[in-house]
């Protein structure tokens, strides 16, 4: 009489041991995958977020600089030989940061430059002195980007008497009561563009010197 023998199994065989592991690396193949486009798509928010608020701070920031300058504000458009604009604004009427304090600008500029990519950013630069070295102080500066990255940046002024928009300007053309910022990003061919106002000021009546003479010295 036979016996029927029994074998009994101590592990996986080596075919299941292939298809675990098979399936164990598409499984976590597939987990990496969502993860990586998580933090991806995280990062672009955070990154864009950051962008919409610096370029709302940075058109904020034009805005109330042109609407409130004074009436003996001098304002220069002007072009360098790569085709780039730098707008000058002497008595600016704002301040700026330097050595733990506010500084009062005499001076600010605004220029276009590019970086190693060929990218157009837009810095601003605030002196407490006039070119002309009319100040008595030390000189203080203050630099700062506005803007980075973008493919074209220029400006456009209106000029009333002639009923047309400059893309230059000197202090002899008078006060432009309208300017226009144009800006594009990479991978857009589309132009967008921001106006600013700047609103006409009268200097202010001289008020009379009501303050009494000092008497001249006894003998």
């Amino acid at each position: 009489m036979k016996r029927n023998s029994h074998h009994s199994k101590n592990g996986f065989t080596l075919l299941e041991t292939i298809l675990a592991m098979s399936m164990l690396a598409v499984m976590m193949s597939v987990i990496f995958s969502v993860t990586t486009s998580s933090v991806s798509l995280g990062r672009s928010i955070v990154s864009i977020q950051s962008n919409s608020r610096h370029q709302a701070a940075f058109y904020n920031y034009l805005k109330q600089l042109f609407a409130n300058l004074p009436s003996d504000a001098r304002i220069t458009l002007e072009e360098n030989d790569q085709n780039f604009q730098t707008l000058t604004i002497e008595n600016p009427n704002t301040e700026f940061p330097a050595r733990g304090r506010q500084h009062l600008a005499k001076q600010l500029w605004v220029a276009i430059g590019t970086d190693r990519d060929g990218l157009v950013n837009l810095s601003l630069e605030t002196s407490n002195q006039l070119e002309d070295g009319s100040n008595n102080q030390e000189s203080i500066y203050f630099q700062t980007e506005l803007v980075r990255s973008l493919t074209n940046i220029r400006w456009e002024f209106y000029d009333a008497n002639r009923d047309e928009w400059s893309p230059e300007w000197t202090p002899a053309m008078g006060r432009p009561s309208q300017i226009k910022f144009f800006y594009s990003y990479p991978g857009h061919e589309d132009e967008h563009m921001h106006y600013f106002w700047i609103p006409n000021r009268k200097d202010p009546p001289l008020k009379a010197n009501t303050q009494k003479p000092t008497p001249p010295p006894r003998p």
